[in-house]
């Protein structure tokens, strides 16, 4: 009998394409390190499979658009994202009559602006357009016929049609009585946040899988009249004990984590050394992790705070783009200390695996040496946080005496920087030790900047969202009428 000759090398030129175009690009890539003539073979298919991992985004089956098109509209994408060259401005019109109090809340490519009187009345939802991946302008308005004050229930409805969401097996879910002041709420994937404030002073934090009703995580909080910072914390979902402490901030980390600023107070200033970021995993496997601040020496803590960030995880199926970004989300932590009569803010970003990848082990209090990333002193308020990027707006001077308005862009996507540094566009990131804290290096990113049009004279707001930014400006010497613009690339 004779060998068979069926190894990989011998086959046909157009069936290793077929293989490889079925890879990841882990194992494309580890299959053309193998020899030359696997190293020489590319198609559209290998190409787009590379382009993907290298620019930080996925693959969206369901969408209809050929590889080739695929492949051209996320070449222009990542383009466009490195020049910041928006091709269109887009005005977005007033969603309200004047005088009526309103909130917009982005979310992926969506915009939701909340009217209110003395209640919610009603949601009008923007689905912003790009013509990078093929999604058109749609506006629509819900009515709240069902709101009450005060807000003893959470309804569960569709954005589309307003009525109970289907996949919702509880559509409604009450709670306590809520004050008018101090909800905020957030929605990551199966999951819901909110943290109130009832009539008794008590402060609220639940979560809920709002599709099974299933309170995943509750914590109370208890304030003292003798000590306004100091509170009282029961922690049902994970039996823990009694503590002095206080939720400052939450957001979620992921589509199944949760993290939360519990500060616990010194007399009137917070305790630096017991004010920790917990991070609560939620599902059937929970379990709470501490992860220590870094120390400020000879400064008094006085707030932390973190930017939202308004990366969408779960999209539609009939949400048909060609490619959709990953769960890759920048995380930027301030921290306002004061030395009086000086104050200083610190910020530092990370990476949302910086914190996930300590999830699960049997450490759950997690020093500042082996989870933190950059500590560096600001001046500027950072505007919004979009999945890896983050940007703020500022105004500089130049030498002919004209001052303009300058947005830049940080983009701190492992992937994508590591291509900049490959292609030398990046330097090298190196440590930077201090006699302070000498686990400080700063976290790798690119930084691309664009000047704003000088007819802007008043700049209200600048929102970054997945294929562009959202500006709310004002034109002219006095800017008294503001319009909100979509800057779409």
């Amino acid at each position: 009998m004779m060998a068979s000759s069926s190894s990989l090398p011998s086959l046909q030129t157009e069936i290793v394409l077929m293989i490889m175009e079925e890879l990841d690009v882990r194992s494309l890539l580890a299959m053309q390190a193998t020899c030359r003539r696997f190293r020489a073979m590319r198609s559209l298919g290998t190409d787009y499979t590379i382009e993907l991992a290298s620019g930080g985004v996925q693959d969206n089956p369901v969408s209809s658009s050929s590889t080739a098109a695929r492949l051209q509209m996320l070449r222009t994408h990542q383009k466009s994202w490195g020049s910041l060259t928006w091709t269109a401005e887009f005005p977005l019109p007033p969603v309200h009559s004047p005088g009526t109090n309103s909130r917009t809340h982005y979310f992926g490519d969506m915009a939701a602006c909340i009217v209110w009187d003395e209640m919610p009345t009603s949601v009008c939802i923007t689905q912003l357009p790009s013509q990078l991946r093929g999604i058109e302008y749609r506006r629509w308005k819900l009515e709240f016929p069902f709101c009450t004050y005060p807000l003893p229930t959470i309804h569960f409805r569709s954005l589309s049609t307003g009525r109970h969401h289907m996949s919702a097996l509880r559509p409604d879910i009450e709670i306590l009585d809520l004050s008018p002041e101090g909800k905020t709420g957030e929605i990551c994937g199966n999951y819901v946040a909110l943290s109130w404030t009832t009539e008794r002073h008590e402060r609220f934090l639940n979560v809920w899988n709002w599709r099974t009703g299933r309170a995943e995580l509750e914590l109370v909080f208890i304030f003292l009249s003798f000590a306004p910072l100091i509170t009282q914390s029961r922690e049902q979902a994970t039996g823990g004990k009694q503590h002095d402490r206080r939720v400052q901030y939450f957001s979620f980390l992921d589509a199944n984590h949760i993290m939360v600023f519990i500060t616990r107070a010194d007399g009137p200033h917070l305790s630096a050394s017991r004010t920790r970021l917990h991070v609560y995993r939620l599902g059937h496997t929970r379990g709470c992790w501490e992860f220590v601040l870094p120390r400020l020496p000879n400064m008094v803590l006085t707030r932390v705070s973190f930017e939202r960030n308004t990366a969408c995880y779960r999209r539609s199926a009939r949400h048909a783009t060609p490619f959709l970004a990953d769960g890759t989300r920048l995380i930027s932590i301030r921290m306002t200390a004061s030395n009086p009569p000086t104050q200083r803010v610190f910020e530092f970003q990370m990476l949302s695996q910086a914190l996930i990848s300590h999830i699960g082990g049997l450490e759950t209090v997690i020093a500042w040496e082996k989870w933190g990333s950059s500590l560096r002193t600001t001046t500027h308020v950072r505007s919004s946080i979009h999945g890896a990027r983050a940007v703020h707006v500022e105004k500089r001077k130049y030498r002919d005496g004209s001052v303009k308005l300058v947005a830049a862009v940080s983009d701190y996507h492992p992937l994508r920087v590591g291509r900049a540094i490959l292609a030398g566009e990046v330097a090298k990131p190196h440590a930077v030790a201090q006699a302070t804290d000498r686990s400080r290096s700063y976290l790798p990113r690119i930084m691309k900047k664009v000047v704003l049009p000088e007819e802007w004279t008043h700049l209200d707001a600048f929102q970054m969202v997945e294929d562009g930014f959202v500006a709310t400006i004002r034109r002219g010497l006095h800017g008294v009428q503001a319009e909100d613009l979509y800057l779409t690339f």
